[in-house]
């Protein structure tokens, strides 16, 4: 006994001076320097980059504004999600839309929304713009949820202004029929039907709307059905339904329509309703400035309400859309007409139709996000864009357009002045524009003279009751849906436990987000990781947490969890965010437990070298790199830690060709070996699920000595499920010896738990960096890892998760399940329908090792 325990002193203290000799050669690699530094002391705030932190539109503040009865955050502008799409007559989706136009805005910004086309940024202009979240529609009852959408639409068109000055808050005070500012909302769909209670709220603050609606379809069919029946409201007939109501003006106009039609009557029909239209053809016979004319001149100086449809894009241009139809417009034409806009008395807009699904790479998602941007500047400008400085022509781009498409004998004359000649060619332009608006306006402006908001009578059906009711009055508290409200793990608490110094919020288990994927070998994309597996928990929630398979409810086991948000890490030096990562841990790992009673608390106070609970913080990747820098911190707190390591690949090669610096071995496959060398592991680490090509065995010899023994992809047929998970619980300790000098015991180690999704067949998870075909099901992951509950996990990831190479979520969905199952296996204390009570393994694995039994 003597002679071994003489034997394995030796080898420590060999190993110590070999790391110590080394060091100079690694002052890139390790960092001791920073081993009491706190996040915001060295980084500041933690900040928010494209691909990481919460989801709301263009990051603007997020607020629960149905909520606020107590009206604390006034606001100008609010973006309002209506996750509502069972009013549709093909394809359904639309729930997710505004998911998707939030998520296809993470790129923009209030510091960044300044455009060459707009010459301004609307944040600049001086009113406030917040998200309001969604209203938590039902999808079971379309009166319910239509109901529930314009009780929503009137709270928050009842609540005070920020800023009663700005442009657009004294064109609705002007509007109003209360002589009011309200504020003005930007509605993101849902499906069409969303749009006749907006249409209802509004008329109660403004009477009549006119509308300017942007879509392939008419939408305003009177329908087959019964005219009392509920089902004659959906996203093809409200606009009938909104002019029987009285809600609209005789003033509304179509743009892009292309749709299929039962005959000319369709259009005897449209024309009754109140609607001009301008077909998708006319941009290519009109061109864009005579369309911006005519929209503008047949709403006039009405209340105006923009409602577009994403399929008046063509198909090809924004293919998630229920109701696609070819031939459509595109991107550039919709935003150039957007820009003529400008200065219309708009009281609201929405974007809608927006369906996630049948769109693989996000494209849908963006250009909805940037029509929005363009409704921003569009309702906060009093007139179109003018040219930039610098570019060709200096004039208003609606005064230019309009000059260019006068009569002949005007247009060659406007063509032989010179461009340099501002003056004249300004007179000219004024001169043709006031020459051809008032024959085609005359009778317009005339009809609107006469225009009498007070001479009609609301007539809403059924919702006379409403019109005074609060949401919070009406509906209670603003819920999340599953497919609706911000982005955080399982609906848990979002924090940003980075900048809380004072350390405000205790928690037990932190989800935190580590978008780093610079270290990869081949395909890129893991940044997106942490958002893509918040987005697949979704459906998750703290209320739901029971399964069959665990027997129980990780949340309701007394531990805190808390959503930490991402570690802002640098894209552009490998450097800095490894060093980011180990500050941000560190951090956190610093911070005191919410229940130091609580399992999994109690058990990292009796392992940690300080003597004290420390929270333990489920790492979302990010490519796999983001070990080496989450073994630094814990290595502090615990010393050497024991790696459960599913993969279907080693990661411990020592370097890969053109590795010529220091800094390059840092990278996805090698970090362990790095670990290794750095003395950070212990030399009871295991692979599950390996089947990656090699150089040869003597890949295999050098795992072997950075401390891993191998369990294959194959061996789960072998060996079956039951026998790997006694070799890794043998492999790492199964005893409640937590320090036994004894090394015939296999005393309890600190387990750190990390997970590759691509030790997943690509089939089942194909959203990820390197995949390996013939890998292990979901099912015998997630049964595995059921059968290592109740060791001494002190932490566990999720990495390489790349959600571009997978165009239905599935890769998500899988890694945020497996993610739950972390939670309740760090916070049982043995498999599900195992013993309470483990048994001291000596000498191998215990053939009565109860818990593995039960659970198989």
């Amino acid at each position: 006994m003597f002679k071994q325990l003489l034997t394995a002193l030796l080898l420590l203290i060999t190993a110590a001076q070999a790391h110590r000799d080394d060091g100079n050669e690694q002052v890139l690699l390790v960092n001791d320097k920073f081993t009491s530094e706190q996040w915001s002391k060295k980084y500041g705030d933690q900040i928010d980059h494209a691909f990481s932190g919460p989801l709301s539109f263009e990051r603007v503040t997020y607020e629960r504004c149905l909520d606020d009865t107590e009206l604390k955050t006034p606001f100008d502008i609010a973006i309002l999600g209506m996750p509502f799409d069972t009013g549709v007559s093909y394809r359904p989706g639309a729930r997710f839309g505004p998911f998707a136009i939030r998520s296809g805005s993470r790129r923009m910004s209030e510091a960044w929304g300044y455009t060459l086309s707009w010459g301004v940024n609307p944040y600049s202009l001086g009113p406030k713009v917040v998200d309001c979240g969604d209203v938590p529609v039902s999808p079971y009852d379309n009166t319910l949820a239509v109901d529930q959408m314009e009780v929503a639409y009137s709270t928050l068109l009842s609540r005070p202004v920020m800023n009663e000055t700005s442009f657009g808050s004294n064109i609705t005070k002007g509007l109003a029929l209360d002589g009011k500012a309200h504020p003005r909302i930007v509605s993101l769909g849902g499906d069409h039907t969303i749009v006749l209670p907006i249409l209802r709220s509004l008329h109660k603050v403004y009477g009549r709307v006119s509308v300017i609606h942007f879509d392939a379809h008419l939408d305003t069919w009177a329908g087959l059905t019964d005219p009392a029946s509920r089902s004659r409201i959906n996203h093809g007939t409200f606009f009938y339904i909104a002019s029987k109501e009285g809600l609209m003006s005789s003033r509304c106009i179509h743009a892009g329509i292309r749709c299929k039609m039962g005959g000319p009557a369709d259009l005897e029909n449209d024309d009754s309703v109140g609607f001009q239209v301008i077909s998708a053809d006319d941009i290519d016979d009109l061109g864009i400035p005579e369309i911006i004319k005519r929209i503008r001149a047949r709403v006039g100086d009405t209340p105006v309400y923009l409602s577009l449809d994403i399929d008046v894009l063509d198909p090809g241009i924004a293919p998630a859309t229920g109701t696609p139809e070819a031939g459509g417009w595109t991107a550039r034409e919709v935003k150039r007409i957007i820009r003529g806009l400008a200065g219309l008395n708009f009281v609201g807009a929405d974007v809608v139709e927006v369906s996630p699904s049948y769109d693989n790479a996000e494209i849908t998602g963006i250009l909805a996000a940037d029509i929005v941007h363009d409704f921003l500047a569009m309702m906060l400008t009093d007139a179109p864009p003018r040219r930039v400085k610098g570019r060709s022509d200096p004039f208003p781009a609606a005064e230019s357009d309009l000059c260019e498409i006068g009569p002949q004998v005007l247009l060659n004359t406007w063509s032989r002045i010179s461009r340099e000649n501002e003056e004249t060619r300004l007179f000219l332009c004024i001169f043709i524009f006031s020459w051809s608006v008032p024959v085609q306006t005359s009778t317009a402006a005339q009809a609107h003279h006469h225009y009498d908001e007070n001479e009609y009578i609301l007539s809403i059906n059924n919702n006379d009751d409403y019109k005074t009711e609060h949401w919070a009055k009406k509906y209670g508290k603003q819920i999340d849906q599953t497919f609706s409200g911000p982005l955080s793990f399982s609906h848990v608490t979002y924090e940003r436990c980075l900048d809380d110094i004072a350390a405000k919020t205790p928690f037990d288990i932190a989800i935190l987000g580590m978008p780093f994927d610079t270290g990869v070998t081949y395909r890129p994309g893991a940044r997106f990781g942490p958002f893509a597996i918040r987005s697949g928990a979704r459906r998750q929630r703290e209320t739901r947490g029971y399964t069959m398979s665990w027997g129980t409810d990780p949340y309701s086991l007394g531990s805190k969890v808390v959503d930490c948000g991402d570690v802002p890490v640098s894209p552009f030096d490998n450097a800095l965010a490894v060093d980011q990562m180990e500050i941000a841990y560190s951090t956190l790992l610093a911070r005191p437990v919410a229940n130091a009673t609580a399992l999994g608390s109690n058990g990292t106070q009796v392992l940690a070298l300080d003597g004290k609970a420390h929270p333990r913080i489920i790492s979302l990747g990010g490519d796999h790199t983001i070990v080496l820098p989450i073994l630094r911190a814990l290595h502090k707190v615990y010393g050497p830690i024991s790696v459960i390591h599913f993969d279907a690949h080693l990661d411990t090669w020592a370097a890969y060709p053109g590795q010529a610096t220091e800094q390059s071995r840092v990278t996805h496959g090698t970090f362990f070996f790095l670990a290794a060398e750095e003395g950070l592991m212990s030399s009871r680490c295991i692979h599950a699920g390996i089947r990656c090509k090699m150089n040869g065995p003597a890949d295999l010899q050098n795992d072997d000595t950075v401390g891993f023994q191998v369990i294959s992809t194959d061996d789960i047929d072998d060996l079956g499920i039951p026998e790997i998970i006694k070799r890794i619980r043998a492999r790492v300790g199964d005893t409640p010896v937590y320090l036994s000098l004894d090394i015939d015991v296999l005393g309890d180690t600190p387990v750190y738990l990390s997970l590759d999704i691509d030790v997943l067949d690509p089939g089942i998870a194909p959203a990820t960096g390197t995949p390996e075909a013939g890998g292990w099901t979901s099912r015998e992951v997630k049964r595995v890892l059921r059968g290592l509950a109740g060791l001494n996990f002190v932490g566990a990831d999720v990495v390489e998760v790349a959600p571009g190479y997978d165009h239905a979520e599935i890769t998500g969905i899988a890694a945020a399940d497996i993610v739950h199952d972390f939670l309740a296996m760090m916070l049982t204390d043995a498999p599900p329908g195992g013993a309470k009570t483990r048994l001291p393994v000596r000498g191998g694995v215990d053939s009565q090792f109860s818990p593995v039994k039960d659970e198989l």
